[in-house]
């Protein structure tokens, strides 16, 4: 354990920063929606696919949600269809993650 003055306070901030930051960010399964309806747009698929980034590092538990519903699927098809056809800004989003 860390004995430096502060630490404690400073850890219970940031799982309060954290908490708050999850209320920000829709569920899981929200975005897996919004990814099936934003195939079509280049702009919307990035914000999605960076949302769903933000969820999982806040609740590493959601990945199984992720891929137990289709989420991925619904990605991958987005993803490989016009007008992204594997590259462009939906791309460099998910693989930055």
């Amino acid at each position: 354990e860390d004995e430096r003055p502060g630490c404690e306070e400073e850890a219970a901030a940031g799982a309060t920063e954290d908490a708050s930051a999850a209320d920000d960010v829709p569920e899981v399964m929200e975005l897996c929606d919004a990814a099936e309806e934003a195939a079509d747009e280049p702009g919307k698929l990035v914000d999605v696919i960076r949302g769903i980034g933000r969820r999982l590092r806040l609740s590493p538990g959601d990945r199984d949600l992720l891929s137990d519903f289709e989420g991925i699927g619904h990605l991958c098809r987005a993803l490989a269809a016009p007008p992204h056809e594997w590259r462009g800004g939906g791309m460099i989003a998910l693989c930055r993650g």
